[in-house]
């Protein structure tokens, strides 16, 4: 099961996460307004049962009918086949059927939830986001981007946040340094990330940059390695991103 998980986080990027509470995989399909939540026994995945599936709506979609949601979940266990990994059919089965299931609630558009409909982006930032390194189950993923004001600090984080995959990470650690000289960073708990990763940028030079770093804790403490991590998975990034 581990290099299905591996190639699914790879193909679907930020729409993969991983809850590590309760140890559940997901998969956000925004085209179909439907996450896949998945676990499963690897003792008895795929050698001799599915893996369980639970569906769940994504914000201002629905069900078609009251009985679409059991009709895909019968068609999503009727994939499985003994010794055949099917989380990819289960997928690939909602990216071609699903609207025959789901349709989005157009009707409702003018309700308001607070923690589902995000807030106005008043900036228009390209955002950069590095591979997903993996260390003893914990991940870690960077972000960069550029940013020459707290608005655009604001900003970029909190589009960050608003990834489903961010959703459930441990930590989102951020750091920013301008051309007139301002700087700080936020450790969001991970104490002492902050200070190297602005330490970082200053080593490589970067001003008029914020640069995130997400973790998602995978249970198993990694002491001053973590910060190999952040910092790492950061450096890479800005070393492959032109104009940085």
């Amino acid at each position: 099961m581990e290099d299905e998980l591996v190639a699914l986080e790879s193909i679907y990027g930020p729409l993969f996460s991983y809850d590590s509470l309760s140890g559940r995989y997901s998969v956000d399909l925004p085209d179909h307004g439907l996450r896949i939540v998945f676990w499963a026994d690897e003792a008895q995945y795929p050698s001799l049962s599915a893996p369980a599936l639970r569906l769940e709506l994504l914000s201002r979609w629905r069900w078609r009918s009251r009985s679409a949601h059991e009709e895909l979940v019968a068609s999503l266990n009727a994939l499985f086949v003994p010794e055949n990994v099917v989380l990819f059919d289960c997928i690939d089965f909602v990216q071609q059927n699903g609207t025959r299931f789901t349709e989005s609630d157009s009707t409702d558009s003018s309700s308001t939830d607070a923690q589902t409909v995000p807030a106005p982006t008043h900036f228009n930032i390209p955002i950069h986001s590095g591979q997903t390194l993996t260390d003893r189950k914990s991940r870690f993923q960077a972000h960069i981007a550029r940013a020459s004001c707290l608005e655009h600090v604001h900003s970029v984080v909190a589009e960050i946040k608003q990834l489903p995959r961010v959703a459930s990470s441990t930590h989102v650690m951020v750091a920013y340094r301008f051309k007139s000289g301002d700087s700080n960073r936020d450790d969001d708990g991970e104490g002492g990330a902050g200070d190297r990763m602005l330490h970082l940028l200053e080593r490589m030079n970067q001003t008029d940059i914020v640069a995130v770093v997400v973790r998602w804790y995978g249970g198993i403490q990694l002491g001053p390695d973590r910060f190999k991590d952040i910092t790492g998975v950061l450096k890479t990034l800005i070393e492959n991103t032109p104009d940085f």
